[in-house]
């Protein structure tokens, strides 16, 4: 059959997009302990927050930034993770406050 042949036929509608990530609701929390040397912190949120690894927090003091923090281990209460190279402006403390953001 070659294509002349057919009846002239309406272009097919497209098909819909695929849907995006999900939206996730912002996040905040306290860093609870701190280990500059192992360049790991433990964190007052987690699972049960939406919190899930390879997720970056902003880590604040004073409302200014001082870190990116990836998610290493997240558990229903608590998450650790280490330091973004390249973003550790300040030494990471134990009461510094942490948010991701929503999306």
């Amino acid at each position: 059959v070659v294509d002349a042949d057919l009846p002239n036929a309406p272009d097919p509608e497209p098909l819909p997009s695929p849907p995006g990530p999900a939206p996730r609701a912002a996040v905040q929390g306290t860093v609870q302990a701190a280990s500059r040397k192992d360049d790991v912190y433990a964190i007052s949120v987690g699972t049960r927050d939406g919190i899930a690894v390879g997720d970056e927090l902003s880590v604040t003091r004073g409302g200014l930034a001082i870190a990116t923090m990836v998610i290493d281990s997240a558990f229903p209460s608590h998450a650790a993770g280490h330091v973004k190279a390249g973003t550790g402006k300040a030494e990471i403390r134990p009461g510094d406050q942490v948010e991701r953001a929503a999306r």
